[in-house]
């Protein structure tokens, strides 16, 4: 069976088309944010096309109808898939039910009440944002594991590695994707139904655990509550992706210099990051999503970019095709951009 094709595999084609779906998509897109047409599609005929192209991570926060609307007119040009977050979502929600939220750091504890709520957010999160890409002319579909039809794999973690006045806390039904086995916690039909997806779809993955538990009666499998950057960082060590986006409200790791508002850092390779960790503005959500970054690029088959919502199309197409980053590690075969960095773009110059 011969590979799918995308537009990204023959742009010379596609684009040279009046009217097709790829240069309305692009004219609308150049329109928006003020990049040249003709750069873009050198940009695009210049690396080898892989399924998807790009997998994004997006905040719930950022999941609004603009940043669907840029991925349905993307989705023309590009083959993309979304692992979508909900964190803010889970505790807006549990406050709403006055149910107790505990947090410690990134992890949060997850009760029987608490994991019914995870759950629910984390299903209407994938169905929402795939209706919006939907509504604005793109062809979304969800991806929500269930009890029966699990998707991602995770292990039950009974405590958190933190301790709270000399006691430990119990975890609830939290779940985490150990490192060393990997690239046994992804279901073969998630994978399946990402690579397969026609070219212009878009698989939009609830980030959402399960288990193999016996007593359950419902089909063996208890769902858990997962990080969504473990998520992306599973899915990304399966597909071969050219780059990994987590969008974020923050837009990237920033500095704070004396005198000045605080700076996205431009480029971050993980020595400078291990090095110059205390003066850079991480939190505890922040430091989640540079671990899962690095631990990406490790993989060795992707770049990572952390951006902002705003930043996240001038990123991905305002490059110049003439240059490239041949000689830093983790961005070797890209193009840079053509007018400075975006958000943060994170290399790893170690393992």
């Amino acid at each position: 069976m011969p590979p799918k094709t995308s537009l990204s595999h023959r742009p010379d084609l596609e684009f040279q088309v009046a009217g097709s779906p790829a240069q309305t998509s692009l004219r609308q897109l150049a329109g928006k944010y003020d990049f040249d047409i003709p750069a873009t599609v050198d940009w695009l005929n210049h690396y080898r096309s892989k399924v998807p192209d790009f997998l994004l991570k997006i905040s719930g926060a950022c999941l609004t109808p603009d940043m669907a609307e840029d991925i349905a007119l993307l989705s023309k040009v590009i083959p993309l898939a979304v692992v979508v977050g909900g964190g803010d979502e889970i505790t807006v929600r549990c406050n709403q039910l006055d149910i107790p939220v505990e947090k410690y750091g990134p992890w949060r504890v997850t009760t029987k009440k608490v994991l019914e709520v995870v759950v629910d957010v984390m299903t209407r999160m994938a169905n929402y944002f795939s209706g919006l890409i939907n509504k604005y002319g793109g062809k979304a579909f969800p991806l929500v594991g269930t009890p029966t039809r699990p998707l991602i794999f995770a292990n039950k973690l009974e405590r958190f590695p933190v301790n709270i006045e000399g006691k430990e806390i119990e975890a609830g039904y939290f779940g985490v994707i150990p490192e060393a086995q990997v690239k046994k916690y992804l279901g073969s039909s998630l994978l399946e139904r990402i690579v397969n997806a026609e070219p212009d779809e878009v698989p939009v993955v609830a980030a959402l655990g399960h288990q193999y538990e016996p007593a359950m009666p419902d089909g063996g499998y208890q769902a858990l509550n997962i990080d969504g950057d473990d998520a992306v960082k599973l899915i990304a060590n399966h597909v071969p992706a050219q780059e990994v986006f987590i969008v974020t409200p923050s837009g990237g790791v920033k500095e704070q210099r004396q005198g000045t508002a605080p700076d996205i850092v431009p480029l971050l390779p993980y020595s400078e990051f291990m090095a110059r960790r205390s003066g850079l503005l991480i939190d505890e959500g922040m430091d989640w999503k540079l671990k899962a970054a690095f631990r990406i690029l490790n993989y060795g088959r992707a770049g990572v970019a952390l951006l902002s919502p705003a930043d996240f199309v001038p990123y991905l197409l305002d490059r110049d095709e003439r240059m490239s980053f041949d000689n830093v590690p983790g961005l070797r075969g890209l193009p840079p951009h053509r007018n400075g960095f975006y958000g943060t773009t994170l290399v790893s110059s170690e393992t």
